[in-house]
């Protein structure tokens, strides 16, 4: 069995200097979530996105693992809220 990546996520936002969330998780299922990701962007003829669909999968993962606000992610991420 492969050895989980730790991703990094530094949110920076009004309340918080910064938090770090730590996401244990194989490459295998960064990868799977991305290509999840793609094959719906192509189904539906999506336009160009800020994040790609491997930074997009790993906001994803972090909402759902860690319960980020929209604002947290979006700081860590370098996007606007609107954009989450």
């Amino acid at each position: 069995m492969k050895r989980p990546v730790k991703i990094r996520i530094r949110c920076r936002g009004a309340s918080r200097a910064f938090c770090p969330a730590a996401l244990p998780l194989s490459a295998q299922t960064i990868t799977y979530a991305a290509e999840v990701i793609r094959r719906h962007r192509k189904k539906i003829g999506s336009a160009w996105r800020r994040l790609g669909p491997g930074r997009q999968a790993l906001l994803v993962l972090a909402y759902l693992r860690k319960g980020r606000t929209f604002a947290e992610l979006a700081a860590g991420f370098g996007i606007g809220t609107a954009t989450t």
